[in-house]
């Protein structure tokens, strides 16, 4: 079965903190229920275990996915096809705005 996720990739210290060398270090995948946009939206995502989706950008500080302690400059919402690393739920307390 493909499952949605949201992939973490580009990680890192703070961008304030960044000396203009990004890193590569790939984060976990997150494992979502959906990604909703409407016209005047940002986008939602629901994590797997969520009631509802909540819109991305409070997980977010300077444009950055915030995630147990790293900073991710790219992220990708893809089927995952079970061959490569085993996607995870989210836990909103390693989150900026989680619970």
């Amino acid at each position: 079965m493909k499952r949605i996720v949201m992939s973490l990739t580009c990680g890192g210290e703070h961008p304030s903190k960044r000396q203009g060398i990004w890193t590569n270090k790939d984060g976990p995948s997150l494992l979502v229920t959906c990604v909703a946009m409407t016209l005047t939206d940002v986008p939602r995502v629901q994590f797997e275990g969520e009631c509802e989706p909540e819109e991305l950008d409070i997980y977010c500080a300077d444009g950055f996915f915030y995630y147990d302690g790293v900073y991710y400059g790219d992220w990708v919402f893809e089927l995952h096809d079970g061959k490569h690393s085993t996607p995870i739920q989210a836990d909103k307390t390693k989150m900026i705005g989680g619970e």
